[in-house]
């Protein structure tokens, strides 16, 4: 994060900034049950199961998924507790187009786990973040387009993103993580013979839906059915955004595919060590820029680069560098010093998307305030003129002759 962490990489390694961050985060003993690792023999140990099971698990189906769990660990034969062809297939797609917000990185999530009478498979979920976009840079550039706050480290001459993401190798498709911390992968790609059918269903990937041309179909039935509720301002993009996304879509899809047919037919090395000792063949994604791909680009007006460097102003001005090194040395300072945020509450508030989106957010309780505030003044009015009613009435009697005379 001080910015020299990649000065001596060389052109074939991948400069993963966002792992490298989360390092520090997550530890292999916080993700170790989510990704199915053998960690004990107790239904305690592996209590994040169940607590984020959508069936409500018995006890009977809690001790079968631990056997298997098991012996997919630590027994000779792990693939005996895999639907193996369904988890070759789904791994093939998901490496494909970079899914790295799941169990292939180290956060180990966005999927379901599946299990029937001890065999385990997959099923998809959450891809909005697929294709590359995923990474520290992509989003960094999509958010902080056009400002001059330096928020990614220098990489010295490591790998860029887009020829990274491009040529990721499909025989390790794991992202800061080693395979063996991610058994049922490890478990499919490290014997031969499903190695072997796991290229067989990329080789039918490619010539089914790619190298036919039947993509492109898709890809432009897709677009035209799209774009006109984009240009109405339907959706959450602006037009000139959605254009950017399908044109690096199109691009990523034939440079992504190009990659992988080099990998099958052994011109480019289909593994990470590999591809580090002989980064010579890689695909060059010229023109790509996945930023345009990453999904965080359709928070904006809400999040964009006038307000974040709005906020950084605020919160560096001439005290922190301008730049990811002063960004984290004001976080330490603040987290050290959090009376001091008190005093840049009011310079945040001129900043209209801030100040919009905190009345919009206290809009309700103000309005409760309000109506609680109104209803004890109506109570009080109501209650002062009921004190005062009988006081006139018997004024009113006192001087009644009818009541005197009575």
């Amino acid at each position: 994060m001080n910015g020299s962490y990649y000065e001596d990489t060389v052109s074939g390694e991948r400069a993963d900034i966002l792992g490298t961050m989360l390092q520090s985060v997550f530890t292999p003993e916080q993700t170790a049950v989510a990704a199915l690792q053998y960690v004990g023999d107790t239904e305690e140990d592996y209590a994040n199961l169940w607590d984020t099971a959508v069936f409500k698990p018995k006890s009977a189906d809690k001790m079968r998924l631990m056997q298997s769990i098991k012996t997919l660990n630590i027994s000779e034969n792990p693939q005996s507790v895999l639907d193996v062809e369904t988890l070759l297939k789904y791994f093939a797609v998901h490496s494909f187009v970079n899914n790295y917000d799941g169990y292939t990185s180290l956060f180990v999530h966005n999927f379901y786990l599946h299990e029937q009478e001890g065999i385990l498979s997959m099923v998809p979920w959450d891809y909005n973040l697929a294709f590359g976009s995923f990474t520290y840079e992509t989003v960094v550039s999509s958010i902080l387009e056009g400002s001059n706050f330096n928020a990614i480290p220098d990489t010295g001459a490591a790998m860029d993103i887009e020829t990274s993401m491009i040529n990721y190798p499909i025989d390790t498709p794991i992202y800061s993580i080693e395979m063996k911390d991610r058994p049922i992968l490890n478990a499919l790609l490290s014997e031969p013979e499903t190695l072997e059918k796991y290229h067989q269903f990329y080789d039918q990937l490619l010539k089914e839906c790619f190298e036919n041309g039947k993509y492109t179909s898709l890809y432009t039935q897709t677009y035209e059915n799209i774009r006109p509720y984009v240009t109405q301002g339907l959706t959450f993009y602006e037009t000139e955004q959605f254009d950017k996304g399908a044109e690096a879509m199109q691009q990523y899809l034939q440079y992504r595919s190009e990659s992988v047919r080099k990998q099958l037919n052994g011109s480019l090395p289909s593994t990470l060590q590999g591809q580090q000792n002989h980064a010579e063949n890689l695909v060059i994604p010229e023109g790509l820029h996945l930023s345009a791909l990453a999904d965080f680009a359709s928070l904006k007006p809400e999040l964009n680069a006038e307000m974040i460097t709005s906020v950084l102003n605020i919160f560096l001005q001439e005290q922190f560098s301008y730049d990811t090194k002063g960004a984290v040395e004001a976080i330490h300072h603040y987290a050290a010093n959090p009376l001091s945020l008190v005093a840049k509450i009011p310079a945040l508030l001129q900043i209209s998307t801030i100040r919009n989106l905190v009345l919009q957010k206290s809009a309700p309780v103000l309005v409760f305030l309000f109506l609680v505030i109104l209803a004890v003044v109506i109570f009080k009015i109501h209650k002062k003129k009921a004190t005062k009613m009988p006081l006139v009435a018997l004024e009113q009697i006192e001087n009644d002759p009818f009541f005197l005379a009575s």
